[in-house]
C-alpha cells in the first residue's frame, strides 16, 4: 500500500516540514494544521513519482527541460479529474496534463512554486 505522504511550506523559517497521513493525529501534525489556518498555507502532496536523479516529485515542484525547450512546468493536482498532472506554466490555469512514469524523462527541477 502507498503510503501517504504530505509537505507544508512554513514561511517563518523558510523550509518545508514533512509527515506522513499517519501523523496527522498527531501533536506535531495538529501544530502544522493550525499554522496553515493561520498563514494560509496548504499541505502538498507527493506524487509517487521520482525523477531521474531520484528525487521525490511533489506537488507544488517546477520542471523545465534539459534539451533546451524554455518551456518551464508546475506540478499539480487536478481536483476535477482526482489526478496529479503538470501545468505549464503559460496554459490556462485550469488545465493539467496528465503525468506518468515518463513525463519527467529529459527534465530538471528548477525548484518550486515557493521559491522567490
Amino acid at each position: 500500500m502507498r503510503t501517504h505522504r504530505f509537505r507544508h511550506w512554513d514561511k517563518k523559517t523558510g523550509a518545508f516540514v514533512y509527515f506522513t497521513f499517519g501523523e496527522v493525529m498527531t501533536d506535531f501534525a495538529r501544530a502544522i494544521y493550525e499554522s496553515i489556518c493561520i498563514d494560509g498555507g496548504k499541505f502538498e502532496r507527493f506524487t509517487g513519482f521520482q525523477d531521474k536523479n531520484g528525487t521525490d516529485i511533489w506537488e507544488g515542484d517546477k520542471y523545465g527541460y534539459s534539451c533546451g525547450d524554455p518551456s518551464i512546468f508546475t506540478v499539480a493536482y487536478s481536483e476535477k479529474s482526482a489526478m496529479f498532472g503538470i501545468r505549464y506554466d503559460d496554459w490556462d490555469e485550469g488545465m493539467v496534463a496528465r503525468i506518468d512514469s515518463h513525463t519527467f524523462n529529459g527534465t530538471v527541477k528548477i525548484g518550486n512554486i515557493h521559491d522567490k
